[in-house]
């Protein structure tokens, strides 16, 4: 699932490289995901520990995700 969601992340930034890209990049897309695709807060959630996981391990970013807002379509 991670691998899924970063790809996707990837494409949606225009297949920029991830340290290329900042929080700002990260707060779109998420909000593209609620806002544009409908997705549910868990799958938001699974997205964002995705593009979280690929920072730190892979890029040793520190992304603060207190501070992305959670998608509010429920199941």
């Amino acid at each position: 699932a991670f691998l899924y969601w970063i790809r996707f992340y990837i494409r949606f930034t225009g297949k920029r490289l991830p340290r290329e890209t900042a929080a700002t990049e990260v707060r779109a897309f998420l909000t593209y995901l609620a806002d544009e695709l409908h997705v549910a807060g868990n799958t938001q959630g699974v997205a964002l520990n995705a593009v979280v996981f690929l920072y730190h391990k892979f890029l040793g970013v520190n992304l603060d995700e207190r501070s992305f807002a959670p998608a509010t379509k429920q199941r």
